[in-house]
């Protein structure tokens, strides 16, 4: 008999606890939640103020990137004219230098066009 009521005082003490949760959640069911507002003009303002930020930082650092590009694109012309300018003066040398040692070769004429050799 005695388990028989300890089982029937826990099924009691249960039952309460029950009846108390619901009771709670019907007083949270009634009363309205409502959404705090108060912050939330400073909050948007302050979002507006980093996006800004970051949009200014971004602008910097493309006109940093776009002068680079600009310079980098400036070596390469001059690097171009003076690999140019190198390979013709070159060739002007071989040219000079193979006409110099060579002083007494008759010229060859190919179709009416003198050249020499």
């Amino acid at each position: 008999m005695t388990k028989l009521e300890e089982l029937s005082e826990m099924l009691v003490s249960e039952i309460d606890d029950f009846k108390e949760t619901v009771k709670k959640l019907e007083e949270i069911r009634k009363s309205k939640i409502q959404l705090d507002l108060q912050n939330l003009p400073y909050l948007l303002t302050e979002h507006q103020q980093s996006i800004s930020w970051g949009i200014e930082q971004n602008q910097r650092y493309l006109e940093i990137a776009e002068k680079r590009n600009n310079q980098t694109k400036a070596y390469l012309r001059k690097g171009f004219i003076l690999v140019a300018v190198g390979f013709l003066l070159n060739l002007l040398s071989v040219a000079v230098t193979l006409y110099l040692t060579n002083p007494g070769l008759d010229p060859i004429v190919w179709d009416g066009i003198s050249c020499r050799a």
